[in-house]
């Protein structure tokens, strides 16, 4: 007989007798005790046959949470840096439209002061035209007074209070 045997096949076997052979007493004990042995030995391995299933299945779970773990990071990883790049491509479209309007603003500041210095230099010469036109007035004036005073001087006395009677103010409106 070979291959498995079980506990019971150990018990029921039969040796055959011969003269001076074993003691089937001893014989039958030596076999109970190996049977009794046997089944704690076949105990203590299906115990730890299901026990090794067992912690196959855990270490089978713990592989698909790493697996999933490791997908998850993966695209955690991949949102981030699409997130980082859509964050950056936003960054250059928001300094790119600022350039612009600062841009502007510096063109608009540049064209205001343009013109601010046409103005002030529109008004200093309208000014010094002003100014010389008072000077051309005083002048005429000047030259008026004189020429009355050089007049007045030369005229007889008569026709002095007649001139001055003609030269004086008008009457202030009512």
């Amino acid at each position: 007989m070979t291959g498995k045997f079980t506990p019971i096949d150990i018990v029921q076997h039969a040796f055959p007798y011969s003269i001076r052979g074993y003691r089937p007493s001893e014989v039958r004990a030596f076999l109970e005790m190996v049977s009794h042995h046997m089944t704690s030995v076949l105990e203590s391995m299906a115990t730890l046959k299901n026990e090794l299933e067992a912690t196959k299945q855990i270490l089978a779970d713990h592989q698909s949470r790493e697996a999933d773990l490791r997908n998850a990071m993966l695209t955690a990883q991949r949102a981030i840096d699409d997130v980082r790049g859509i964050a950056q491509k936003e960054a250059q479209v928001v300094m790119g439209q600022a350039e612009v309007e600062a841009d502007k603003i510096l063109h608009g500041a540049h064209v205001m002061a343009t013109h601010v210095r046409s103005d002030v230099a529109s008004l200093k010469a309208q000014r010094l035209r002003l100014v010389e036109e008072i000077r051309g007035i005083v002048n005429t004036h000047q030259r008026l007074l004189d020429a009355m005073d050089d007049a007045i001087s030369e005229a007889p006395e008569e026709a002095q209070i007649m001139f001055l009677d003609a030269v004086r103010a008008p009457a202030p409106p009512r």
